[in-house]
């Protein structure tokens, strides 16, 4: 594998002024790209000192990173995508896209609306707007996207680069950009471009990895994706978005993973920016080095808990990890043996500990889980009344997916199985609370 490589600016502010931040280890859990001397290339993520953009430099040239996605891209980052898609990779789709379809439409009336999707990979995303009663226009460059998401889900994709594609002409009332700006060599130049197909009191939903949330199932070097030319930050995207001349709507860390997910409305104000680079960069690596840690080290950092009589302790081991408590906590708990010691673990864990929305969750590692477990200790305790109290509350907690007509559908179409979904808490939950019901 040969490809050009430049030294880059940040294309957020045009400075060259940066450090760097992450360098990509080859640890055998993650995809580097390597060069035909062996070494990784597209590795090192700087941080610019005069925003706190993140980038990877050196970094592909323009013309470099488009054969990467025509030539290599999918072989590395989603193998067997070319031959078949397994049910467990559109499981993973589909519950992404309802997380992001349920945010969006308790924002915004979907129902009639002009909606173009940028990026639209398999096509759920733009099937699940569709069932909502939106009118979408889906885009994707990649053949096998739009061969994909006609044959799952009968969605006809126009195949084009939207930058600079005939689409352009047309406006709509809402452009969607998901997982998609990361990727791009100039992601300013990107939004503009998407801007120029809104209409002028249009709306953007954006939706990206927070470098505040690297993704609990995975180490650092893992998040900070070799195919990520990008990470941003709630500061950093709002700086870019007022550079397009758009203005942050809303943002929270909604989507899958943590991602963020930004509405965006056309804004000619003039918006004040402070940089606070110096001290993003100080909490980004310590909050990395304790998440590779946990990574590297859970095995460990979990036998010990077990082994630790002293059920106090171990909880105040578990907050002494002030920015992956939550993910030490899920992994205890899933570890715990179903008897008497176990239970009294588990029944102090539960008093004591308050789990944390300012760190990052996944479909698995998240505060219904943490309830979905308070049930399950009541149900081995034999006190059914208040399991199913629990189980409830968990239920209230995760996105009704069983509940969405798409994943209906879905299901009677053959394309997923129920048993696409075993793997998750989530389902357990919902199927216990059907039986329950």
């Amino acid at each position: 594998m040969r490809y050009e490589m430049e030294k880059k600016k940040c294309d957020v502010c045009g400075s060259d002024n940066n450090k760097v931040l992450w360098e990509q280890m080859n640890d055998g859990t993650n995809v580097q790209l390597r060069g035909d001397d062996g070494k990784a290339f597209h590795n090192i993520d700087v941080m610019c000192m005069d925003c706190g953009t993140i980038y990877k430099n050196p970094s592909f040239t323009r013309s470099e990173l488009a054969r990467f996605y025509r030539e290599d891209y999918s072989a590395l980052f989603r193998p067997g995508w070319d031959k078949s898609i397994s049910k467990s990779m559109l499981t993973y789709t589909l519950t992404s896209a309802i997380m992001a379809i349920d945010w969006l439409k308790a924002r915004l009336p979907l129902h009639g609306k002009r909606v173009l999707e940028i990026g639209s990979g398999d096509g759920v995303f733009a099937r699940c707007l569709s069932a909502e009663g939106a009118d979408v226009t889906p885009i994707d460059m990649d053949a096998r996207a739009v061969e994909v998401a006609q044959k799952l889900h009968g969605i006809a994709t126009i195949q084009e680069d939207f930058m600079s594609g005939a689409e352009k002409c047309c406006k709509y009332d809402i452009v969607c950009l998901r997982n998609t700006l990361e990727h791009m060599y100039s992601p300013k130049e990107a939004l503009l471009r998407a801007s120029e197909y809104m209409t002028d009191d249009g709306t953007m939903l954006i939706e990206v990895p927070s470098a505040a949330m690297p993704y609990p199932a995975i180490n650092v070097g893992a998040f900070l994706s070799a195919a990520h030319n990008y990470t941003f930050l709630p500061e950093t995207i709002t700086l870019l978005a007022n550079k397009c001349g758009l203005g942050v709507r809303d943002i929270q860390f909604s989507g899958h993973n943590s991602c963020m997910l930004i509405l965006l409305n056309k804004d000619k104000e003039h918006h004040t920016f402070i940089n606070l680079a110096e001290e993003i960069y100080a909490f980004l690596l310590e909050r990395y080095k304790e998440h590779n840690e946990i990574f590297f080290q859970k095995r460990d950092i979990i036998l010990k808990l077990l082994d630790s009589s002293n059920v106090s302790n171990s909880v105040d081991v578990i907050k002494s990890y002030k920015h992956t408590s939550n993910l030490i906590t899920f992994h205890f708990l899933s570890s715990l043996p179903a008897n008497k010691f176990g239970l009294k673990k588990m029944s102090e864990i539960f008093d004591s500990y308050a789990w944390s929305n300012a760190q990052a969750s996944d479909i698995q590692c998240c505060a219904a889980t943490f309830e979905y477990f308070r049930g399950m200790f009541y149900r081995e305790m034999g006190d059914f009344t208040r399991a199913i109290d629990q189980f409830k509350k968990a239920r209230f907690l995760y996105p009704q997916f069983m509940e969405h007509n798409v994943v209906k559908e879905m299901l009677l179409e053959g394309i997923l199985s129920e048993q696409s979904f075993q793997e998750y808490y989530w389902y357990s939950n919902e199927k216990t609370c059907r039986d329950i019901e």
